[in-house]
């Protein structure tokens, strides 16, 4: 067997797309003498192997009969279905065929056959030839039959690009009857997934995509209930789903599709409305079915009337959705329900209460008309509440006074009323009825209950200050006996966190989002179906990031690493809240934050966390050695030798690392680090001032002849350089000297201006010789001296100590820096 090694990306360039193929083997070097004699187990096998030695080790054979006598038999093999040997007898015959044809490829037909005979065994073995074939097909991609463009996509599906980057590439190729052919290869290989139907419906939505649709779905959560919270099985997340059937209902043609179809995507938009939260783009899409359905009334009835046994959810969420958008529609099938004895008298009741000149009168006559039972008790409440919310209290208590008792479909029908219409004393009123008849925890395993519930917290706790509504949530949560969902979470964070009462956030968030104990693993925010989690994320690292109510930032602390808990921190979220705890003198904290994202990359690489950036190095670097964080600087730039994502550190990086320990005043280490940089690269004039100001810390000495040496590493001494080598001087009172070189500045192309007379001011710590700087400042430069001391930004020297960051100068842009 061939050695096999990896190869790059395969690219397209025809259509400028790139397939990785990974595994494929490469050709290995050409012998100029055919293989040894193979056995193989497989007696057809063995015979093809021998009959291709033969012709290929037969010089007489001209090329253009050699080439037919080959490709006619790889046509035969191929016939065959003899597994793993076929394969390895293909490879041997092409690898010795094309010994001196290395660029010449097979007839595209045959590459097919090959590829559609031996899909499963070539994908599973990968060998050398597989890499060409593969190129051939995809560059003649639009010319290939379905079966094969099929499982070309099966290929690229399983090499983990997204098929849709290829897809839309083939978009004038997806007829329906492709879909179809598609979709059942899907689900015959158990291969059919929400990112396949999530990649169709982005290039074409047909009748197959949605009965397949509806089907998974049924089929995905069949009796067993989905996670409130999902974060490992993203299969299963309600939010995704809602979502997928947005995007199929926006992109289908409601005027091509089937009424079946448009039944059933109907259907199941509704149920994902009863359980999930109530979406604008799933009532949008509700409404958009609704006016298709409308405009084809006739194509409606014949289907209903042709239902053998009557779906009776469907017709009964028809005519109420109807009832809001096309009151026309809605009366139709109102009379299409009565006039069809097929359906049951419950529906035909919500039929004739759903009349939009329903009175009172007519409505107790109704009701007497009918059996008194409990299901006619919610079938009534259910219509009367969605048609007509003000005779709800006179039907519940006409029941009432026949001896019904109210169920918790009865009291959801009027809660859902009641929240809709944002009537919070209304809702928490009927909530509080309720639990004299029923007992809500009974209905845990009702998406639909759990979902009102949650709903009723959301209008308590968005009307009313959170001390008032949270002991209403409290009483809520008693009766629900599970976790709230995320737009629960949401409402009760945001509420919480405006009277800023930090402590019950991380309560509530310990209580009601899952323990997640493998790191990899948390709340899907990168997602675009974790939405709802992602604004809960926002809502929270804003706060911990912004909010000064405690001026020690220690509840933002606190706030910000519970985050981990339930979040993958994104990384453009790191250099904001570095910046807050920096500022906030919380310097270990960001270091704590950085070295958590340094152990997250180190343990799971790119895939899940990124390493830190450049920036983030920059920043902090620059922030410790201000603030004169001697262990974040060691640290920091310890990682950053180790740091295999920043193989090069440049001059700007390395600038700032020097004016980290040059303000720690680790002058050796600054000297090692000028000189290496420039060495390795070109050091400029910033790396000059941070060297000046270091050598000031040690020695004026040091300072005079490093400014002598400066032609040696090709700099030219610029206002910054000179204000530094200035400030040396009177730093340590050497203030003639100081004025010598003032008196030259006209030598470099420089002036003086009010800047760096400033300067000379308030880095001289000595009373006597600040005296004289003003004394010759006034004298000499009169007018720019007077514009100084307007500034307010003298720094006297009594009781004062020069500040250590001589890069930060007392120009008149800035306030003065004293040091306490």
């Amino acid at each position: 067997m061939m050695q096999r090694v990896s190869i790059p990306r395969l690219r397209t360039t025809r259509l400028g797309w790139k397939v990785a193929i990974r595994s494929i083997s490469t050709q290995a070097e050409h012998s100029t003498i055919l293989e040894g004699p193979q056995s193989y187990k497989n007696p057809i096998a063995q015979q093809y192997h021998n009959e291709f030695t033969t012709y290929l080790a037969d010089p007489k054979v001209p090329n253009t009969l050699l080439k037919k006598l080959v490709y006619s038999k790889i046509e035969s093999l191929v016939e065959h279905s003899i597994g793993e040997e076929g394969v390895d007898v293909l490879g041997f015959v092409l690898k010795n065929f094309n010994k001196n044809r290395s660029d010449e490829q097979l007839p595209l037909q045959l590459s097919i056959k090959i590829f559609n005979s031996m899909h499963q065994h070539l994908l599973s073995m990968r060998p050398d030839f597989l890499e060409g074939i593969m190129r051939q097909l995809v560059a003649n991609v639009h010319t290939l039959p379905d079966e094969t463009l099929i499982l070309v996509l099966d290929f690229i599906a399983g090499q983990q690009v997204k098929v849709e980057q290829f897809l839309h590439r083939l978009e004038f190729r997806i007829n329906d009857e492709f879909m179809t052919k598609y979709i059942e290869f899907m689900k015959s290989q158990n291969k059919l997934t929400l990112d396949v139907f999530e990649s169709m419906c982005k290039i074409r939505v047909n009748d197959s995509l949605i009965f397949a649709l509806n089907g998974y779905v049924e089929k995905l959560y069949g009796n067993n209930l989905p996670p409130i919270h999902c974060y490992d099985d993203l299969e299963r997340s309600l939010d995704r789903v809602q979502m997928l059937v947005c995007s199929v209902i926006e992109s289908l043609d409601e005027r091509s599709s089937s009424i079946s179809a448009l039944f059933t995507i109907f259907k199941l938009n509704e149920e994902f409305l009863q359980v999930s939260a109530s979406c604008s783009s799933a009532v949008r899409g509700g409404e958009k079915l609704i006016r298709g359905l409308s405009s084809r009334f006739k194509e409606v009835l014949n289907s209903l009337r042709g239902q053998s046994e009557p779906d009776d959810a469907l017709i009964e969420a028809l005519m109420y959705a109807a009832r809001g958008t096309d009151t026309n529609f809605c009366n139709a099938l109102a009379e299409h329900i009565l006039a069809d004895p097929k359906y049951a008298q419950q529906i035909k009741v919500g039929a004739k209460i759903i009349d939009t000149s329903l009175t009172q009168e007519s409505l107790e006559s109704i009701l007497k008309s009918e059996e008194m039972t409990e299901q006619m008790f919610e079938v009534v409440i259910q219509a009367v509440s969605k048609s007509h919310p003000h005779l709800s209290n006179f039907a519940f208590e006409f029941y009432r006074r026949n001896g019904l008792l109210p169920s918790a479909k009865v009291f959801k029908s009027m809660l859902d009323k009641a929240i809709n219409d944002n009537d919070y004393k209304l809702a928490f009123k009927i909530f509080n009825d309720s639990t004299t008849y029923i007992q809500w925890p009974d209905y845990y395993n009702d998406l639909t209950i759990s979902k009102t519930l949650n709903d009723l917290i959301q209008c308590v706790v968005l009307n009313i200050p959170i001390r008032e509504s949270f002991p209403m949530f409290r009483k809520i949560k008693a009766q629900l006996q599970q976790q709230i969902n995320v737009d629960s979470i949401n409402a009760l964070a945001s509420a919480m966190l405006e009277a800023n009462l930090v402590g019950d956030v991380l309560e509530m968030l310990k209580r009601e989002l899952p323990n997640i104990k493998d790191e990899r693993l948390r709340l899907p925010i990168d997602k675009p179906f974790g939405y709802k989690y992602l604004k809960l994320f926002n809502t929270l690292h804003t706060y911990a990031i912004t909010n000064t109510f405690d001026k020690t930032v220690t509840n933002n602390w606190y706030l910000f690493t519970h985050l981990y808990k339930y979040f993958h921190i994104p990384e453009d979220r790191i250099l904001p809240t570095l910046r807050f705890f920096c500022q906030h003198d919380r310097l270990n904290g960001a270091l704590l934050i950085f070295n958590k994202m340094v152990d997250q990359h180190q343990l799971h690489g790119n895939h899940s966390f990124q390493p830190p950036s450049p920036e983030m190095y920059m920043y902090l670097l620059s922030e410790f050695g201000d603030k004169l964080y001697e262990e974040g600087v060691i640290q920091l730039h310890d990682w950053l030798k180790m740091d295999t994502n920043i193989p090069r550190v440049d001059l700007q990086l390395t600038n700032v690392i020097m004016n980290a320990y040059c303000n720690l005043q680790d002058v050796a280490k600054v000297r090692d680090l000028f000189i290496a940089a420039s060495i390795n690269d070109k050091v400029d004039e910033e790396s000059a001032v941070i060297m000046i100001k270091a050598y000031t810390y040690n020695d004026l000495h040091y300072v005079e002849k490093f400014w002598d040496n400066l032609s040696k590493f090709d700099l030219i001494p610029n206002y910054d350089m000179y204000k530094q080598y200035l400030i040396a001087y009177s730093y340590y009172g050497k203030t003639e000297r100081a004025f010598e070189l003032v008196e030259k500045i006209d030598e470099y192309d420089l002036a003086v201006n009010e800047d760096l007379l400033l300067n000379l001011h308030n880095y001289c710590y000595i009373e006597d010789k600040q005296q004289e700087i003003k004394d010759w400042a006034k004298t000499n430069y009169a007018t720019l001296w007077s514009n100084v001391v307007k500034s307010g930004l003298l720094v006297e020297a009594t009781g004062y100590k020069p500040h250590e960051h001589f890069l930060v100068d007392g120009s008149i842009d800035e306030k003065p820096k004293l040091v306490e």
